[in-house]
């Protein structure tokens, strides 16, 4: 049986184009010092009330958000647990 003859070199494969977007992407944002959390109880931060809305999340301050967390006081609004 004969082997088929190479008559050309094989064909270099080029990579695929990069799409526009993906090469003018925006940094993703830098974290926050606030956290989204749902208020089980109202209260208060530099002297000004916040209401408790058990379905409308607020965003408050890392650390006071954290101590009302801890106290049982709020929920987390985020969709996965964690930080």
């Amino acid at each position: 049986m004969a082997r088929p003859r190479r008559t050309a070199a094989p064909t270099p494969v080029e990579p695929a184009p990069v799409p526009y977007a993906a090469l003018h992407e925006e940094p993703a944002p830098a974290p926050t010092d606030d956290l989204l959390v749902f208020l089980d109880y109202d209260t208060w931060i530099n002297d000004e009330r916040i209401r408790a809305d058990r379905l409308t999340p607020v965003r408050l301050p890392r650390e006071r958000a954290k101590a009302l967390l801890a106290e049982g006081k709020a929920r987390r609004a985020d969709p996965l647990p964690g930080e």
